[in-house]
């Protein structure tokens, strides 16, 4: 045990108040194969598009694991800490699958800035949705400039914009051919 003990102090720096760089990049690989096993563990959504919930655990371990490898942090200590703060943020999705009202605190709430063709400037206001937002995520999102086909929008709980296109189906009023120019009227209901 104690030959154990010596080999990972002189390849991870175990009792150092400063490490080398040999040790700083042990640390570094460590760490880093260490944090995806622990996050794999976590959460398949994990710092993908996701809530502040799902972001702030990245900050958060990205935080303590750096002490880790600079040698400001014991390393297995930090590894527990790593698993502490993946095991508190399951627990709190697996809440959060069963109460709703946690969810919406913890992970926010999707919010009606279009409804039925019409803005909702309260919604968008207290989501600091500006129109050239809108109209940012309209072309990035659906390829398209204007609000016109659009019946309602969602400021969703990762910050993205969704739409709900129209699906009104047209109706033909009226077909005239005159001088070999043809004429559709329709309707959209």
């Amino acid at each position: 045990m104690n030959e154990t003990y010596l080999v990972l102090k002189g390849i991870f720096g175990l009792d150092t108040q400063t490490v080398n760089i040999w040790q700083m990049a042990m640390r570094a690989a460590f760490i880093y194969i260490s944090s995806l096993i622990i996050i794999r563990f976590g959460n398949k959504r994990f710092l993908g598009k996701n809530t502040a919930f799902d972001f702030v655990i990245g900050i958060v371990i990205g935080s303590v694991f750096s002490r880790a490898i600079n040698g400001n942090g014991q390393l297995f200590v930090t590894i527990s800490a790593g698993v502490t703060l993946v095991l508190l943020h399951w627990l709190f999705a697996v809440i959060s699958l069963n109460h709703k009202g946690f969810a919406n605190l913890v992970k926010g709430k999707t919010s009606v800035i279009i409804n039925n063709y019409q803005s909702d400037l309260r919604e968008m206001k207290k989501g600091r949705v500006s129109e050239d937002d809108i109209k940012e995520q309209l072309r990035l999102g659906i390829n398209q400039e204007t609000l016109e086909n659009v019946r309602d929008a969602y400021l969703e709980r990762d910050g993205q914009i969704s739409f709900i296109k129209d699906n009104r189906d047209p109706k033909i009023l009226d077909i005239k051919v005159e001088s070999g120019v043809q004429t559709v009227r329709i309707k959209l209901e």
